[in-house]
């Protein structure tokens, strides 16, 4: 099986299995951190389930701690944790004013705004990281893929470095990296320091940036390292203004031609965001480049207008299994599995 040919290219929607948020979810857990709902906790969807978020005031004060460092870092002063919350609710009341959806597309049409937005992004994704769900074998996609991809009888694993797929994500965290990280320390008896190396030699790209360069075991057994550690991280990450023409940000020409070369396309969890097409395919005349090609989605979340504006940009090449309820399991299970050819 030639894995090579294969890219995944994954969306919001492929973490939910892993406890983290979507979009609009960050959005109401800001809400609910000064404006609460004892009557209805907030719940968040977790695979086929649901767990419930009754305290945020820990998750508060850890944002409003890192927001007393990134002020500090800004003049060398230090804020009063008053201040600090007040600069915390002033940003969430701005936010649920908008007719955004999400904190990324406030931020987009905000520039001002920003920095701070980034400092509270990468205070919550670090803590949804750490939260690490226990998954069934009917929630966990990552779980069938890595197993069918890595296999278990491979004894040299430059054998599949060699012929390895390629990610595109489009979120912040680190699951990815993680996942594969624990997976080949325990095929492969790796020490830390091996996992590293081969984690650092993977096929992950993160459109976006990601959070931090530590895994998670690191993270847990080393702590995050210098308090401020998660400004610098988090200013790391972009945030792409929603106008095409005022952005510089383009994906790398390789990536594009790994695109072009591959066989076989996944869209895990993908919203397909207008903006997000666009930057793996520039050129909507790309696509008839890919008439040749196997592309799959799920479809959770994706309502009629979805399908018909994706169709009409794809050209109706994409398989999206209307009519059924496919989730990334259930797509690379049931409907198209890894090993099969076509």
């Amino acid at each position: 099986m030639n894995f090579n040919e294969i890219v995944f290219i994954i969306g919001a929607g492929a973490h939910v299995p892993y406890g983290f948020p979507t979009g609009p979810e960050l959005k109401e857990i800001l809400r609910r951190m000064f404006y609460p709902d004892s009557e209805y906790p907030l719940k968040l969807l977790c695979g086929k389930t649901y767990y419930y978020i009754e305290n945020l005031r820990p998750l508060k004060d850890t944002i409003i701690k890192k927001l007393e460092l990134f002020y500090k870092e800004l003049d060398g002063t230090t804020f009063p944790s008053g201040d600090s919350e007040k600069e915390l609710k002033r940003f969430v009341d701005k936010l649920l004013n908008s007719s955004e959806p999400t904190i990324d597309s406030f931020l987009a049409k905000r520039s001002e705004e920003a920095p701070l937005g980034k400092v509270v992004i990468g205070v919550l994704i670090r803590h949804f990281e750490l939260q690490r769900p226990i998954l069934t074998n009917k929630d966990n996609w990552l779980q069938t893929l890595v197993t069918g991809i890595i296999d278990k009888n491979l004894e040299d694993p430059k054998q599949f470095l060699l012929n390895q797929p390629t990610f595109i994500t489009f979120n912040y965290d680190r699951l990815l990296e993680e996942f594969f990280f624990q997976r080949v320390k325990s095929l492969w008896n790796f020490r830390n320091d091996q996992g590293i190396e081969f984690i650092n030699r993977l096929n992950i790209h993160h459109v976006y940036k990601k959070i931090g360069g530590k895994t998670l075991d690191q993270v847990e057994k080393e702590g995050l390292g210098e308090e401020s550690q998660i400004i610098s991280e988090s200013n790391n990450i972009d945030i792409v203004p929603m106008e095409r023409n005022n952005h510089n940000l383009d994906m790398d020409s390789s990536i594009k031609e790994i695109i072009r070369k591959s066989k076989r396309i996944y869209f895990l969890g993908f919203g397909f965001d207008f903006l997000n097409i666009r930057q793996l395919f520039t050129n909507p005349f790309e696509i008839d480049l890919f008439k040749s090609k196997l592309l799959l989605s799920t479809n959770v979340g994706l309502k009629k207008d979805n399908f018909n504006s994706i169709n009409q940009f794809f050209k109706s090449q994409i398989r999206f299994f209307e009519g059924e309820n496919v989730d990334s399991l259930e797509l690379l299970t049931n409907k198209t599995p890894l090993q099969k050819k076509y």
